[in-house]
C-alpha cells in the first residue's frame, strides 16, 4: 500500500478590514430642490498615476424626491444623478434622469381601461437629448358600464396630444426647468387638458425621462451649476470597538 501524500500546512492569512484603506467623500447634486449634500461615496485610496475622477466619475445616485425635499407627496419620482467630476473632497454630479417607482406604476393599472403611452424624442436649450414617456388611462364615465375602452383612432389622437406636450415641454425648458415641471405636473395637466375633447382620461404621468446625451460641463459651468455648496473636508471616521465575545456559559 503507497502512503498518503503529506499536505502542506495552509499559511495562516491575517484578515484586514478593507474598509481602512478607503476614501469617503461628499456628493453634492444640483440644487434644484433646495439640498445639495446627499451623503457619502468610498473609493480607493489613489495608487501611483490614478486621480480620484478615475475611481468616481460616471458613478450614478438615485435617489427620491422626498430625500431632497421635507416632504413625501411626489416621493415616487425618483431622480438620478451622474458624477463628473472630483473638487477636492467633493464629488459633483448632473441630472442623468428620471423615473416612477415601480409600486407608483403598478398601483396605477386598471382592469376595463384602456393604457395608452407614447414616447418622443427633443432636445432642451441647454443641450440635453432627453427621450420622455408617457402614459395615460381612459376614465370611465358611465357608472353602469364597468369597461371603458377606447377606439384606435381615440388612441392615436391621444398619443399625437402627448407626444406634442411632452415636445414643448423639453424644448422650452432648460434642465433645472424641467425638473420643477416634472414635480409641477405640467405636461400631465396639459395633456389631460387638451384630450378633453376626445376622450375623457386619467391618471396621466411622466413615467420616465432618459438621457439619451448629455453635454460636456467646463470648469466654470461645473462651479456655477454647484455654486452655493459648502466645500466640506473629509474627516477620518473612527471605527467603534470589536464587541469582546461573551463569556461561555457555566456547565
Amino acid at each position: 500500500m503507497g502512503k498518503a501524500q503529506q499536505r502542506g500546512k495552509a499559511s495562516k492569512k491575517i484578515k484586514q478590514d478593507t474598509f481602512l484603506k478607503k476614501e469617503w467623500r461628499h456628493v453634492f447634486v444640483p440644487g434644484f430642490f433646495g439640498k445639495r449634500n446627499i451623503g457619502y461615496t468610498v473609493s480607493h485610496k489613489c495608487a501611483r498615476g490614478k486621480t480620484p475622477a478615475d475611481y468616481l466619475n460616471n458613478r450614478v445616485f438615485e435617489l427620491s424626491h422626498g430625500d431632497l425635499v421635507e416632504e413625501q407627496s411626489h416621493a415616487y419620482r425618483l431622480f438620478s444623478w451622474k458624477s463628473v467630476a472630483v473638487n477636492n473632497d467633493d464629488v459633483l454630479t448632473v441630472f442623468a434622469g428620471m423615473r416612477l417607482s415601480t409600486d407608483k406604476l403598478c398601483s396605477l393599472l386598471r382592469k376595463y381601461r384602456t393604457l395608452i403611452d407614447a414616447s418622443v424624442d427633443a432636445r432642451t436649450p441647454d443641450g440635453y437629448i432627453l427621450r420622455s414617456f408617457c402614459m395615460g388611462f381612459t376614465r370611465r364615465i358611465n357608472p353602469n358600464k364597468k369597461a371603458c375602452y377606447a377606439q384606435q383612432s381615440k388612441r392615436r389622437a391621444i398619443r399625437e396630444v402627448m407626444i406634442s406636450a411632452m415636445r414643448e415641454n423639453i424644448e422650452k425648458c432648460t434642465i433645472q426647468e424641467l425638473c420643477t415641471s416634472a414635480i409641477a405636473e405640467t405636461v400631465e395637466k396639459a395633456v389631460v387638458e387638451r384630450c378633453a375633447t376626445i376622450m375623457q382620461i386619467d391618471n396621466v404621468f411622466v413615467t420616465k425621462i432618459k438621457v439619451i446625451k448629455a453635454p460636456t460641463f467646463s470648469d466654470e459651468q461645473l462651479k456655477k451649476l454647484h455654486q452655493g455648496r459648502a466645500v466640506q473636508k473629509t474627516q477620518e471616521v473612527a471605527r467603534p470597538p470589536e464587541e469582546e465575545a461573551a463569556p461561555a456559559p457555566a456547565e
